[in-house]
């Protein structure tokens, strides 16, 4: 899979909210003035032991943030969280 732009908002009730975007999008396009940026970076996918992993590197330019690679993880979660509710609206 192709690499992919990846940031970090810190959301509502103080929570990390990651957004994935095309590789061809640029970090601030998503982020609306006042939004606190936590980071953003690179991301890709692969897959390993039967599970979606997620490798963060990088940096944004756009925001001038830097990508942590312990923020891997958490973006996991989200796609997987994301990709079970679009397949669950498809039913």
């Amino acid at each position: 899979m192709d690499p992919a732009k990846y940031v970090i908002i810190k959301g509502n009730y103080l929570t990390e909210e990651p957004i994935v975007i095309p590789c061809t999008a640029n970090h601030a396009d998503v982020v609306k003035e006042h939004t606190h940026v936590i980071s953003a970076g690179m991301v890709s996918f692969s897959i390993e032991d039967g599970r979606m992993k997620a490798h963060c590197w990088g940096e944004s330019s756009t925001l001038k943030q830097q990508g942590k690679p312990s923020e891997s993880r958490g973006i996991e979660d989200a796609m997987i969280i994301n990709a079970w509710i679009l397949r669950s609206h498809q039913k």
